[in-house]
């Protein structure tokens, strides 16, 4: 389990001393992820834990999956179609722990150690391919502790593959169809690089929710786009697809750190493989070069992560 010290902020917005902090989950929700969410009140004042399902490409597109409604006194569950409320229960507490637990197409709840309600809901049964999770609280009354996610025993095969490309590498990205997707993500889920190739006209674009504007570059064919071969230079990231070379500049804040690989479970099937190598992906490699990791359409290697203040 990776731990960071500092509380990631996706999306931070403040409207008088009402926070919403945002956390993208672009691997999604599945069986066997927990996440714990830790509180602390000092008046009445309630905050919201709420799972969205969202598109995988912007915060605009979501919907709210599961909400637990919290304070110091009471809690309220509530359901995705329509927000019923199902417990309540009158307790007094400083300190919150919210878990939530998916396991066989279910989500339990838990505060502070207590089962409060296990609900079925088959939105985690297959997976929530794209989701984020949002806590909602106010800021002068009440202090968000830390937000833990782990998914190392996730039943599932969807992919992140735990990978670390960096300047001077090459890595190399092997599909058996013409129609894909993939993703680069950093360590906290954020997505500096995505490939889309379902559309009529491939797209590859270097996404960074921190800047207002894309770099994206549209292929007209259709030729040779089931490898991808892209080289981390100081400058930029160097693409090879499509029989063309395109390179894409890092983001103004600096280099991207590529963590993962991340392949939507839709477009396993036709994920091969990948490699990464230290070296030029455009020279032969010298005898010391070899792969530095590779991995399987049915790795489920995956970290956990946490975030805290």
């Amino acid at each position: 389990m990776l731990h960071f010290v500092y509380l990631l902020l996706l999306v931070a917005i403040t409207l008088a001393d009402d926070v919403t902090r945002i956390r993208q989950r672009f691997q999604g929700f599945f069986d066997g992820d927990k996440i714990l969410v830790k509180l602390r009140f000092f008046t009445d004042s309630p905050a919201d834990v709420i799972i969205f399902q969202d598109s995988g490409y912007n915060l605009e597109d979501r919907s709210s999956r599961l909400r637990v409604h919290v304070s110091r006194n009471f809690y309220r569950v509530y359901d995705f179609q329509n927000e019923t409320e199902l417990n309540v229960k009158h307790t007094q507490v400083i300190d919150t722990d919210v878990a939530l637990t998916l396991a066989n197409g279910t989500v339990s709840v838990k505060i502070n150690d207590e089962n409060v309600v296990q609900l079925p809901t088959g939105i985690f049964k297959d997976g929530l391919y794209h989701g984020a999770l949002a806590v909602n609280y106010n800021d002068a009354t009440t202090s968000l502790l830390s937000v833990d996610i782990d998914e190392s025993n996730r039943n599932s095969s969807y992919i992140p593959i735990p990978l670390h490309f960096t300047e001077g590498q090459c890595l190399i990205v092997n599909f058996n169809s013409l129609h894909f997707f993939f993703a680069l993500l950093d360590r906290f889920d954020q997505i500096p690089l995505w490939v889309n190739t379902q559309v009529t006209s491939p797209v590859l674009v270097r996404r960074m929710v921190t800047e207002s504007t894309n770099y994206n570059i549209s292929y007209e064919s259709d030729n040779n786009c089931n490898r991808f071969l892209l080289e981390y230079q100081k400058e930029g990231t160097v693409v090879s697809a499509c029989d063309r070379n395109d390179t894409i500049p890092h983001p103004e804040q600096g280099p991207p750190d590529y963590y993962r690989l991340s392949i939507p479970q839709y477009f396993m099937s036709a994920f091969v493989g990948y490699s990464v190598s230290n070296g030029s992906c455009f020279t032969t490699p010298s005898s010391t070069s070899s792969p530095s990791s590779t991995s399987s359409p049915y790795s489920t290697s995956s970290a956990s992560s946490t975030i805290s203040s």
